[in-house]
């Protein structure tokens, strides 16, 4: 289990509830698992979440959500 948790992307937040898509992208990189990866403080975090909930989440940023989800996917 610890080595899924370490290496694997969870489920697609979507299939539990109904979210927009730039919330999923802003989740995608909070929880990257590579810490490279992840926002660069909660601040940054914060920011983006309150972005994307209101679908002003920054271009930049939806772009590499979308990457880092081509190279870990969610989880089926």
């Amino acid at each position: 289990m610890l080595f899924e948790v370490v290496n694997t992307m969870p489920p697609r937040p979507g299939a539990f509830a109904e979210l927009p898509r730039e919330l999923e992208l802003a989740l995608a990189i909070g929880l990257a698992k590579n810490r490279d990866e992840r926002f660069a403080s909660a601040e940054a975090f914060s920011a983006a979440f309150v972005a994307a909930a209101h679908g002003k989440m920054d271009a930049a940023l939806k772009e590499r959500a979308e990457a880092l989800l081509r190279t870990q996917p969610w989880a089926d």
